[in-house]
């Protein structure tokens, strides 16, 4: 079960049930139901070049958190004294060959992402985003700020999971899983 969900209102935009557990594709879906200008704020694990690459495309912006050991760049922000830069992700060739495997139509191309790392209590955090324009993005605290406001919504997640059991449906179909959800 996937879910987009509007901050400010936390309500839900769209959602998604499928049989398989890939959280990139459903988030995939969700794109094309936005905008050209519109931001989607994703967590953990949700980073891969064509996700970039597919927000590029779509001009629907994307502010990420990022792992330590995605791409070279990013493992020497996050090993640098660095809080702010604009990076140019471009996959090794290995990368390339590995991303031309699963998408042979994407043009692989640097694609510039803003990468912001900030401490929180003993925790490193790192964001990259496509506002990468720095005369009109460059208070890395509104961005931090909106990485955060996301915490509600997984809060809604764990209290559906473990308080409500949302996976365990008793109905037997697809409509009635739906209506099970709503």
């Amino acid at each position: 079960l996937s879910c987009l969900y509007q901050l400010k209102s936390q309500l839900p935009f769209d959602f998604n049930l499928a049989s398989h557990a890939n959280e990139r594709l459903s988030a995939l879906g969700h794109l094309e139901l936005l905008q050209a200008g519109d931001i989607v704020v994703y967590d953990r694990g949700c980073f891969s070049y064509n996700m970039l690459h597919r927000h590029y495309q779509s001009g629907v912006h994307a502010i990420f958190r990022l792992q330590e050991s995605s791409y070279t760049v990013i493992r020497d922000f996050f090993a640098s004294q660095q809080t702010d830069i604009v990076a140019s992700i471009d996959p090794s060739s290995a990368t390339r060959h590995e991303i031309l495997r699963k998408h042979p139509e994407l043009d692989i191309v640097p694609l510039k992402m803003q990468l912001i790392k900030y401490q929180l209590a003993d925790a490193t955090f790192c964001l990259g985003t496509t506002l990468v324009d720095q005369s009109r993005y460059s208070n890395t605290k509104d961005f931090i700020d909106v990485y955060h406001e996301r915490w509600g919504v997984e809060e809604l997640y764990k209290v559906s999971k473990r308080i409500f059991i949302i996976e365990d449906f008793h109905a037997q179909n697809e409509r009635g899983v739906k209506q099970e959800i709503f």
